[in-house]
């Protein structure tokens, strides 16, 4: 269609199922790109039912330091990639990833907001799958500056809310922070970076825990260093 997009149809006839009709559009913009394909089976004979499946893979940058996306992949049935796929690694997916984010990544400090689930493909011919928690949502924060005198200050922190479709499983919120500080002691011939942090965790949970409300707090210190050897070496 044009250098930066295309559209590819790939229809398949299937002897026993019948004919299944397939489409990915592809685009490459200046600030949107994405890949999006899409399948689509009327009436397979054998199952004796409409099958189809999705894969929409989008992302918009919204200036130099902001981004949104999103990824989308669902299928009709648990045995749509067994009875119509031919490739291993295909066949073998249980779990397909459903997500969309907000991102801004900046000098000394970034910021993240997403929401995930799964769809959980069953093989009945085989033990229950387990599905995985969705996060409904999660944000992130950091920040990493340098300070006075070399020492940089770093701070990872964290909330998500956990969510499950099973309602035998507890379902709850963790909170997570760790600031550290560090000083970088370089020299000629090596170097030296104590780091000094508190990772501190909390969980609140549902009814169903044993309990509902979990504080950590865990103090971390390392301390990094090597030494650098250097020689001239002639060859004749």
């Amino acid at each position: 269609l044009a250098p930066n997009y295309d559209a590819t149809l790939y229809p398949r006839l299937l002897t026993k199922r019948g004919l299944q009709l397939g489409g990915e559009f592809r685009y490459l913009l200046d600030n949107i790109r994405g890949e999006n394909r899409l399948e689509y089976l009327a009436n397979d004979r054998e199952a004796d039912r409409s099958r189809w499946s999705a894969n929409l893979q989008n992302e918009y940058r919204v200036n130099a330091n902001t981004q949104v996306g999103m990824v989308f992949n669902s299928v009709s049935d648990d045995d749509y990639f067994r009875d119509l796929s031919n490739q291993i690694s295909i066949t073998s997916l249980t779990h397909l990833n459903r997500e969309a984010w907000l991102t801004t990544q900046h000098s000394h400090w970034y910021a993240e907001l997403r929401a995930q689930s799964f769809q959980t493909l069953q093989d009945s011919t085989d033990t229950l799958i387990e599905e995985p928690y969705a996060r409904l949502p999660q944000a992130r924060f950091g920040i990493d500056h340098t300070l006075g005198s070399g020492l940089e200050f770093k701070l990872e922190s964290e909330a998500t809310r956990f969510a499950h479709s099973d309602p035998g499983l507890p379902e709850g919120t963790r909170v997570l922070a760790y600031p550290t500080l560090r000083l970088p002691l370089t020299s000629s011939f090596g170097f030296l970076t104590p780091q000094i942090g508190w990772h501190s965790s909390y969980y609140a949970l549902d009814d169903i825990a044993p309990e509902q409300n979990i504080t950590r707090n865990l103090p971390i210190f390392s301390l990094d260093s090597g030494v650098a050897f250097d020689r001239p070496v002639s060859v004749n």
